[in-house]
């Protein structure tokens, strides 16, 4: 009977760790803490170094709340700790950047360039040209990659995996941004500004808990917006806070205006700028 009842313990413990395991609930709330102490900075500078509210970090840290994808990947990124680590507290802590792929384009650039002039702040890189001019590299979503960033747009690993496209900005900026290659000819038109097929945009993206402020959609912004089902470039005709959706407009006629409703929505970037490739 003894042995049975240790054989049920054990069982019993194992069972739990398997699911706080799954569940990402093993004290990822004691470990962050631990991070952010041993680095000597405060829940709100790491919030703001990773593009989150502070609120988002006091979850974790407070209530033991799992992050969602994108936001485990850049805590582990910015403590350049593991992933599995932070979350379950299984697996080695520290990131080993030897063997990682994902990693060589930062590891190359670092070399290339001298101390102070290649800056990576855990989401997008900069090279400083000279003081008040830098160029932003951002990843670049071709339209061979559409249909995986869709699936992958979550991954810090799959976004360092992409090429890169510079832009110019004055100092390094502390949002998230992509740049992505224009398809298609929803956005062509004789009688404004077109947008067309084999441009490249560049979108600082949204945190998803900001979506529900009126002041993000203007009118007359345009924005990439991250379908369930595909990535579409549009003007915000207007926000219903009731529905949380939106009605958007393409400038080619041939596509009527519609509602997107956002919990189909995976990612919202305002566009900055618009180049040609040549």
């Amino acid at each position: 009977i003894e042995n049975a009842l240790v054989a049920l313990e054990i069982q019993t413990e194992t069972t739990r760790l398997s699911r706080n395991i799954m569940n990402g609930n093993t004290n990822i709330s004691e470990r962050l803490t631990q991070l952010i102490e041993e680095n000597g900075i405060s829940n709100y500078q790491l919030a703001k170094a990773i593009g989150k509210s502070d609120s988002t970090i006091s979850r974790i840290i407070n209530k033991g709340a799992k992050p969602n994808a994108e936001t485990l990947a850049l805590i582990s990124n910015y403590f350049r700790v593991n992933e599995k680590w932070l979350l379950t507290g299984f697996g080695n802590k520290i990131k080993s950047t030897i063997h990682a792929s994902s990693n060589a384009n930062s590891i190359a650039l670092n070399n290339l360039f001298p101390a102070g002039d290649y800056i990576d702040n855990g989401k997008n890189k900069f090279i400083r040209v000279e003081e008040g001019n830098y160029l932003m590299l951002t990843p670049f979503v071709q339209v061979k990659d559409h249909e995986n960033f869709i699936e992958n747009h979550e991954s810090l690993e799959y976004l360092n995996s992409l090429p890169v496209n510079s832009f110019a900005v004055s100092k390094p900026l502390d949002n998230f941004y992509i740049s992505l290659e224009v398809y298609g000819d929803d956005m062509h038109t004789e009688l404004k500004p077109s947008i067309e097929e084999g441009y490249i945009v560049t979108a600082m993206c949204i945190d998803e808990e900001k979506w529900n402020s009126r002041f993000i959609f203007k009118r007359n912004k345009l924005y990439v917006i991250v379908h369930k089902e595909a990535i579409l470039i549009r003007e915000v005709l207007n926000y219903d806070p009731e529905t949380l959706s939106i009605e958007v407009h393409a400038y080619n006629d041939e596509y009527p205006d519609t509602t997107i409703f956002l919990e189909n929505v995976l990612k919202i970037a305002v566009i900055v700028g618009i180049t040609w490739r040549l």
